[in-house]
């Protein structure tokens, strides 16, 4: 009853910034429980993707962005985890991330929020960068890509042979 009495109280009034990022966390954890629930997502087939994006990348983009997609480090379900991510951006960087700026980074791409960026939401990505948008993600593939360090080539090098 008292519960009822408060929460009916603080509905009527409007929040301020602690209370408004406390409800985006409780929003956001709900949603990952209920993603955790669904249980394991099964990845789409590469093939299947490539012709629903032929229409907008061609297929040397294509085979270009699935080896990059690898290169990043895409576990065995076909996704790229949060620590796959970070270990691509600290080796380029040459400095430790926080847990929140990778969070932040994948969060701007991450369509299902369930923490992992897909080859759809990658390749979402590569179409939102190839359209001009600007995603912290996006920013760093680009860099990544025109800088071209010995890593990478390396990476990708395994990823292509891996296919």
């Amino acid at each position: 009853m008292e519960n009822e009495r408060l929460n009916r109280h603080i509905a009527n009034k409007p929040l301020g910034p602690a209370g408004q990022a406390y409800l985006q966390e409780e929003e956001l954890r709900a949603q990952q429980q209920a993603n955790q629930r669904k249980g394991p997502v099964k990845h789409e087939s590469w093939v299947d993707l490539h012709n629903e994006y032929a229409d907008i990348l061609d297929q040397q983009e294509l085979a270009k962005f699935r080896r990059h997609f690898r290169a990043f480090g895409a576990n065995d379900d076909g996704f790229l985890t949060q620590d796959a991510v970070k270990d691509t951006m600290e080796t380029f960087f040459g400095q430790d991330l926080t847990r929140q700026q990778i969070q932040e980074t994948i969060a701007q791409i991450d369509y299902d929020g369930d923490g992992q960026l897909s080859y759809r939401e990658f390749l979402e990505a590569m179409c939102g960068l190839k359209s001009g948008a600007r995603t912290k993600f996006g920013s760093f593939y680009k860099v990544l890509t025109l800088k071209n360090p010995a890593f990478w080539v390396q990476r990708v090098g395994r990823a292509n042979s891996a296919i």
